[in-house]
């Protein structure tokens, strides 16, 4: 029969049959759907277990009873005993009540110490309202799993930056490739702390643990299981639209006392610690958004340290070039520059010629990088992009020991400062550079916009200089 059947019965709620069975009272079959196939011998368990529960046995009771653990003529004699024992009491309160009717007319009339002796000896009547159903916390495992995911990306950044040093890309379509690998590094390790430890860091912020039905720890091919279906069935395996149709549709039916489709062989039981799971919560989240920046500002040092080679250069050149996304151009292991040709690159305003680079180089390190770039009655508008001036300069100054994660974003923003239409000059560590602008005929509104507009029937001239050295 179904669970269904057992409801209309017992006259017991979803919720109560299910905390039954997470207790290990109940030992319902699967069948080949997975659903459970309860039978007669269920339905006269939980009716067993509904009377003993109106007679006020505990669960524990209960359990021992059914295991035989527990003499059933002994403990009904026990009960027996107590019920008497609380009939005398009950009889002894009922008694105060109408004198107390009778003797006394307000609240505020009432001595109770003359009552209160009457009633010594007695214990609180206090009725304790049963609720034999399990708990639910929706958000509370929502959040834990927010946390689980936040850890394993934290964990993707780390490999990025920390073991292959490579950049750290914005976007949707890398947001969901460092989600997925999360998730991957999820379905590996959660598995295993679950079966050791019964929890995972964000559960542990939560107070929650996972048993089997009836106690102990899952085995490891359930919990693999498990993993595998709250990332199929749960989040929808991750993909947009998908997964929040997933995550609603999954709390209705938890709130509705049905089982999730991963929790077959589990049940949660939560530990509850008040503001401390929130103060957990919330420093748990800061600390990793710090080591996130920190990992961030990580791979925009340069894979390349100290006194550089030309080619040292040409890959710290390469690398910046392809992080912050500063020009389509690339040098190779000569310092020369080279230009993947796109069939689908538009090229808009586009640059009269690209600079050659000239290097310095003392004892095999490289002293200084410079280059010269002239243009000579151009007739059409262009825009000369300050991104090799400035990709160079990072390569070199960047390199420097005294650039760390904890100052890199200070030379992220002076550099991202510049216009290719304005002389500057900086000096980091011990680099320094000048960029000179020289121009005439062009459109001086244009030149605030970053573009060379000619005027027409005006000669015009332009001449960008660039140099970056070691300074002592």
């Amino acid at each position: 029969m179904t669970i269904g059947d057992l409801e209309r019965c017992t006259g017991m709620t979803r919720a109560n049959i299910r905390y039954y069975e997470q207790e290990g009272l109940l030992s319902p079959v699967r069948r080949e759907n997975g659903y459970r196939d309860y039978s007669q011998e269920d339905l006269d368990t939980l009716l067993r277990i509904k009377l003993l529960r109106q007679l006020d046995f505990s669960l524990e009771e209960i359990r021992k009873l059914q295991r035989g653990e527990l003499d059933f003529s002994a403990a009904m004699a026990r009960r027996s005993d107590q019920l008497a024992r609380d009939r005398d009491q009950l009889d002894i309160a009922r008694q105060v009540c109408r004198d107390l009717g009778r003797e006394v007319r307000s609240f505020q009339e009432l001595h109770a110490e003359t009552y209160l002796g009457r009633l010594s000896g007695i214990s609180p009547l206090v009725p304790a309202q049963q609720r034999d159903e399990r708990e639910i916390h929706p958000w509370r495992r929502y959040f834990a799993r927010g946390m689980d995911v936040s850890l394993a990306v934290l964990t993707i950044y780390i490999i990025q930056s920390v073991i292959l040093h490579t950049p750290i890309l914005d976007g949707a379509a890398a947001m969901i490739g460092r989600t997925l690998l999360a998730w991957g590094v999820i379905l590996l390790v959660e598995p295993l702390l679950i079966h050791f430890w019964g929890t995972t860091p964000g559960k542990w912020v939560w107070g929650i643990r996972l048993e089997r039905n009836g106690g102990g720890r899952l085995t490891l091919g359930e919990a693999y299981k498990r993993t595998f279906y709250v990332f199929a069935a749960g989040e929808g395996m991750s993909i947009p639209i998908v997964e929040i149709i997933c995550n609603f549709r999954s709390y209705r039916r938890y709130k509705q006392g049905y089982d999730l489709y991963w929790e077959e062989d589990s049940v949660l039981r939560f530990q509850e610690r008040g503001w401390l799971s929130l103060v957990l919560y919330v420093g748990g989240y800061i600390l990793l958004s710090a080591c996130s920046v920190l990992l961030a500002l990580n791979t925009f040092l340069p894979p390349n340290h100290n006194d550089l080679t030309v080619a040292n250069f040409a890959e710290n050149y390469n690398y910046y070039n392809e992080a912050l996304e500063l020009s389509d151009i690339s040098l190779d292991q000569d310092g020369n520059f080279f230009r993947v040709e796109d069939p689908f690159r538009v090229a808009i305003f586009a640059p009269p010629a690209d600079p050659e680079f000239a290097y310095e180089v003392t004892d095999g390190a490289l002293r200084a990088v410079s280059y010269t770039l002239e243009v000579e009655n151009q007739q059409e508008m262009f825009a000369m992009p300050a991104a090799y001036a400035k990709t160079a300069y990072l390569a070199m100054a960047a390199a420097r020991p005294g650039t760390t994660v904890f100052n890199i974003a200070n030379l992220l923003s002076t550099t991202d400062a510049w216009t290719s239409t304005a002389s500057c000059s900086l000096c980091w560590q011990d680099v320094s550079m000048t960029y000179i602008v020289d121009a005439s005929g062009y459109d001086p509104n244009w030149l605030d916009a970053g573009y060379f507009l000619p005027i027409e029937g005006w000669p015009n001239h332009l001449t960008i200089t660039f140099r970056a050295e070691m300074v002592e």
